[in-house]
């Protein structure tokens, strides 16, 4: 099975989706609706200290604690969904300034 660390938006749900070695762990908020045509700044990180957040314009609006060591998966697709044999869901919009990286940063 894939290990696989997800971003999804889909109507007023914001997942940030976590599964390693079979097991899911999610930080999920439900926000108003994102309209079309307006920029919105949305950031997902792990923490050793404090597990998966995601934030919103800024403001938290997840997190779960539980999950604070992410799996050594390497295989990233920004704006899509799925393994090497198959990609899905392909993101129709814009994505701009995506920042991955591979240790913990202060603001």
């Amino acid at each position: 099975m894939w290990d696989r660390i997800a971003l999804k938006i889909k109507g007023k749900q914001i997942e940030f989706l976590h599964r390693n070695n079979g097991k899911y762990l999610r930080a999920t908020a439900t926000v108003p609706e994102l309209k079309p045509n307006k920029w919105y700044e949305i950031i997902a990180t792990f923490s050793k200290k404090t597990g998966m957040t995601v934030y919103l314009n800024k403001k938290i609006i997840s997190f779960n604690h539980l999950m604070n060591l992410p799996s050594s998966w390497s295989l990233y697709y920004i704006g899509a969904s799925g393994h090497p044999e198959k990609i899905i869901n392909s993101f129709n919009g814009w994505i701009s300034e995506v920042l991955v990286y591979n240790c913990e940063i202060n603001s």
